[in-house]
This record gives structure tokens, sequence and C-alpha cells, in this order.
């Protein structure tokens, strides 16, 4: 009978890989969707906005083009670059039109906030609760009020 391994040692080895990948994939299956269920670090400055969650991105207030609250999503084709859990979407996606945007939100919790950039992606967020998506709304307008339409 020919022998898989060649020594204990090698059997042994290859028990030990396996169990740590097994291992990690445990704790990122815990951990992963953890750090996705915080999106509630939304930081505005003079310069920059900052969404950071699952995934980050920092949106200089001089590359904004335009900001606006809407009620409804464009069509998400797929993922690029991000997770979704729970109904939580982060990262890079792909807009039915073939756009590539940043998600950083709530599915099926209305209004969302789109900002377009005149360089970068546009990016789509909200907070929790509505109330709480139109009072970040208010703030990011109140610092980049010349560059919005609204």
């Amino acid at each position: 009978m020919k022998k898989l391994f060649k020594t204990e040692k090698r059997r042994d080895q290859a028990i030990v890989l396996f169990l740590a990948i097994l291992l990690a994939g445990i704790f990122w299956g815990i951990v992963g969707p953890f750090n996705m269920t915080h999106l509630d670090n939304v930081t505005i400055s003079q310069e920059t906005i900052t969404l950071e969650g699952g995934d980050a991105i920092q949106i200089p207030t001089s590359d904004i083009a335009e900001v606006s609250l809407i009620d409804k999503m464009p069509p998400v084709s797929f993922r690029l670059n991000g997770s979704s859990f729970k109904g939580i979407n982060t990262g890079y996606f792909m807009l039915g039109n073939g756009e590539k945007c940043f998600l950083f939100l709530r599915n099926g919790t209305p209004p969302f906030i789109h900002i377009r950039c005149k360089t970068g992606v546009p990016a789509f967020f909200n907070r929790k609760k509505p109330d709480e998506t139109r009072q970040v709304y208010q703030e990011i307008l109140s610092v980049c009020n010349p560059k919005s339409n609204i």
C-alpha cells in the first residue's frame, strides 16, 4: 500500500495547516459581518467627508459636484469589491447603467444620500434611521452648499 505522506511529521503539518485555515475561516465568519454592521462612522469636515465601516472612503469636499437625497436607489448589478451581509452593502459595486459606485448603506431604509464627484466614483449611503440620514444630508449641504443643487 502506497503511503500518502512520507513521514508522520508531514501528516501532522498537513493537519495543522488544515486546522489553521478552518479556524481562520470561522474567525472571519464571525468577525467580518460584525465589522460590516457598524456603519455609523460618518465624519464631515470642511475638507472631507469620511465614511468608515466594513470599508472606508474619503471624499474631498472640493471633488463634490452634487449632493442629493433620494428615496430610491438606482439598480445595482453586482459587487466588485465589497461586502453584503444582512441587507448591508459596503464597498464598490456596479450600477445597472455600468457605472462603478461606492455603497455604504442599509438596503430598504430610505432615504439615501447620493454624492456625485467630479473625478471619483459616486457614493450612496444612509444611516440606520431616516431622520439621521436627513440630518447628515443637511450637515453635508452646510459644508458643500455652493456645490449642491438642492
